[in-house]
């Protein structure tokens, strides 16, 4: 072998080895940027006429970031009795959006993308209440307003927002999560008036119609995408 070709074998040699252990940076550097994403259900919300998804992010680092949407839709019940102060049957409807943004510290980990956290959160809510059922209304004839009472159907509008801290548990089994929290919040409200005077969402926590402190606590199930 000549020179010339000694010296492109060797300079070829140098070349691959480069080109190696750059892939090998570039592979490793991948797998440590890499996201685990995970999407949660809330099953309790069900029984509050609502589906509430969250998508988690995670990363190696202790943060993590939260969206989630709820969308509510069917006749209240369940929750709530269903009659009003006379005792007559209501068949009222809700429907609506809501926006969940949240951030999470993870603390303790307990192996993979488990751990212990802390998360604090707000949630904004656009929902429509139909009252439907016998109740006071009013109407107007010849410019004049009169007083009824009857079956009526009424649209009411509330917009609630919600801050919230949440202390939780993080399980990943198999790609199956399980994530249990409780914690305290504050739900922001202008009192909607009509309800005020026909119906008692006001009276729980987590009535539609309710404003002031708030506990939760719940469990969400779902599947880790990438982890």
């Amino acid at each position: 072998m000549n020179k010339r070709s000694s010296f492109l074998f060797w300079l070829l040699c140098v070349v691959s080895a480069t080109l190696c252990a750059q892939e090998s940076k570039n592979e490793k550097e991948s797998t440590d940027n890499k996201k685990a994403i995970s999407v949660t259900l809330h099953p309790l919300y069900l029984l509050n006429k609502a589906v509430k998804i969250d998508v988690e992010l995670q990363s190696k680092k202790p943060l993590a970031f939260i969206a989630g949407a709820e969308l509510y839709s069917g006749r209240v019940s369940g929750l709530y009795e269903q009659k009003n102060t006379f005792g007559e049957d209501l068949e009222d409807k809700i429907s609506g959006v809501g926006i969940n943004l949240a951030i999470k510290y993870k603390f303790r980990p307990t192996g993979g993308v488990n751990s212990y956290y802390l998360s604090p959160g707000i949630t904004y809510r656009r929902l429509e209440l139909s009252l439907i059922g016998p109740a006071f209304y009013s109407y107007q004839e010849n410019g004049i307003t009169f007083y009824t009472y009857g079956n009526t159907q009424q649209t009411q509008r509330i917009d609630p927002v919600v801050l919230y801290g949440n202390f939780g548990r993080y399980i990943e089994i198999n790609s199956v999560v399980i994530d249990f929290f409780c914690g305290l919040g504050y739900k922001v409200l202008n009192q909607n008036q009509q309800l005020l005077n026909t119906r008692n969402y006001h009276e729980e926590m987590f009535g539609y119609n309710y404003e002031g402190p708030i506990f939760q606590a719940g469990i969400k199930l779902g599947w880790q995408i990438t982890k």
